[in-house]
């Protein structure tokens, strides 16, 4: 390699490296914080390393909190809304890039401006909706008004017009329907795209807040997101519990990221090529 190129890949590495700090200061913070004593909380000069250390917070979140029963609310809620939305986001993908109907074109671009809506217009008639079916604090008023959205459809449907058609015209030839080659065919070659879509399901409802907060009328059906909320007040913030729940609600999102990450950048390299 000449010395230009090296010297630009340098340059690269630099950017990613500054945009990564920028991006990991916040959360590095955050972590110090749930181990620094709350005097030093109010200090004039805080420093980014807690000048002493406990783990203190992290006892005192959960006997203030029914912290467990906020988690285990939250898991259903998440893995509830990401299995929905992955069994019916990519039927509909399917549907709409494989199977030709009347008005497929139309459907898809409406299914797409449903996208350009700000969630904040439809909820008051989401809300009514679940009152009307005598739904609020359930899970079914949690999980039901999500469990597909147009952005799954998007993701599935431009992931199956990358696949080969030769797949399902010979599975066709050999006599199975269309459930079959969805199910046994279509459906495996997606492990990529479906784990991508997993992750940001996942992190979108685990980290969600105006919706739990608008259904749930409980502390029973609180979210750990609501919980949370409970230590912000008007004139003051309980800071280092605060800190400490906010740890435990990146655990589970960072994990899933550090296990699924090979098949996300799989999926954004496959995306978009003919197969």
């Amino acid at each position: 390699k000449s010395f230009s190129s090296y010297l630009a890949e340098f340059v690269r590495i630099i950017i990613c490296l500054f945009f990564a700090v920028l991006i990991l200061i916040p959360i590095l913070w955050v972590v110090f914080s749930s181990f620094r004593e709350t005097k030093d909380f109010l200090g004039k000069d805080p420093t980014f390393l807690p000048p002493s250390w406990t783990i203190s917070h992290y006892f005192e979140l959960f006997e203030r909190l029914n912290v467990m029963k906020y988690i285990i609310n939250s898991l259903i809620y998440a893995f509830s809304r990401t299995v929905g939305n992955i069994l019916f986001c990519s039927m509909a993908g399917y549907a709409f890039a494989r199977i030709r109907f009347k008005g497929r074109n139309f459907f898809f671009t409406l299914c797409l401006a449903t996208m350009m809506i700000p969630f904040q217009v439809i909820l008051v008639p989401s809300y009514l909706v679940i009152n009307f079916l005598g739904w609020l604090n359930t899970y079914a008023g949690l999980i039901v008004p999500g469990l597909a959205g147009a952005f799954g459809v998007f993701m599935l449907r431009g992931f199956f017009v990358t696949l080969p058609k030769d797949l399902e015209e010979a599975a066709r030839v050999d006599g199975m329907n269309e459930f079959g080659i969805f199910f046994r065919i279509m459906l495996p070659l997606c492990v990529p795209i479906l784990v991508t879509l997993t992750i940001f399901q996942l992190n979108a409802c685990w980290n969600d807040l105006m919706w739990p907060l608008l259904i749930t009328t409980s502390d029973n059906m609180r979210t750990l997101t609501i919980g949370l909320v409970s230590f912000v007040g008007l004139n003051t913030t309980n800071y280092g519990p605060a800190m400490a729940g906010s740890v435990i609600s990146m655990l589970p999102i960072f994990l899933m990221f550090m296990f699924g990450q090979k098949y996300f950048v799989e999926s954004i390299a496959t995306t978009g090529l003919k197969g």
